[in-house]
């Protein structure tokens, strides 16, 4: 659960919210024991990130509207996680994008985790705008009980982008995968824009690539704010960039590993 918190707070608060692939909403079950539990672990690990500076024009005033509050700090806007949101009440969260660092947590009942994930899928496909990428955390006895539900429901995804257990900005990342809305976007209605970019193969006819991983990885993703070491790993990086070996990867691997 605190390496699925991070992940989930990762995905917040990098370069201050201001990205497309940024998590706006979290659908939770109501039946599921641990909920409460995971979104104030969400919490806290947002309470322990510094606050980045809001460069976006506007952020401030979308704060407001989105958060229903005023920010203690419009230079410098606190992450804001709102649970138990109803999306009829509040249809500003669902229906449009803030690009700001508010996220929104709804929940529903269901008989069992596949009734729920069947739930889900059918919630986000039809009441939260866009289609650019989504992320399912699916525990292993899950998927080894409900395979065939679970690539079902991947299937319906209307998603240009899918994580399982991980943060779709991995797929974006890669650059080989393609990387763009679902397919059916039109100039009328072009929803999360039209074709794709990146695809390194040149695939035709994508629907969706799908990244899937387990539930928890070591080292530690370079990504999570905790790490210890970012800088020193976007430096390795270069090296391995600008002069390609096993020295040079070997370097990087540990400079990721060391706390």
């Amino acid at each position: 659960l605190q390496f699925q918190a991070e992940n989930i707070a990762a995905s917040i608060v990098n370069n201050a919210s201001f990205n497309c692939l940024a998590t706006k909403v979290i659908v939770t079950s109501a039946d599921w024991p641990d909920r409460d539990r995971f979104m104030t672990m969400i919490e806290q690990k947002l309470q322990q990130i510094p606050r980045l500076y809001a460069y976006y024009p506007g952020a401030a005033e979308r704060w407001r509207r989105f958060a229903d509050a005023d920010p203690d700090d419009s230079e410098y806007l606190p992450w804001k996680l709102m649970r138990d949101t109803d999306p009829a009440q509040s249809p500003q969260l669902f229906q449009e994008e803030s690009f700001v660092c508010v996220c929104a947590e709804t929940t529903f009942k269901a008989t069992s985790a596949a009734e729920f994930l069947e739930r889900a899928v059918e919630f986000v496909n039809r009441d939260v705008w866009g289609t650019l990428c989504a992320t399912m955390t699916v525990p292993d006895a899950f998927r080894k009980s409900e395979r065939s539900t679970l690539e079902r429901c991947i299937g319906k995804l209307k998603y240009g982008a899918v994580g399982i257990n991980h943060w779709p900005a991995l797929n974006y990342a890669f650059m080989s995968t393609p990387w763009g809305g679902a397919p059916g976007a039109t100039l009328q209605d072009v929803v999360s824009g039209m074709g794709n970019v990146h695809n390194t193969y040149f695939l035709a006819g994508v629907e969706k690539t799908v990244l899937s991983g387990p539930l928890t990885l070591f080292p530690q993703p370079v990504w999570f704010p905790s790490h210890p070491n970012p800088e020193a790993v976007g430096w390795r990086l270069l090296d391995m960039y600008t002069n390609p070996s096993l020295g040079n990867l070997l370097r990087t691997g540990l400079t990721v590993a060391l706390k």
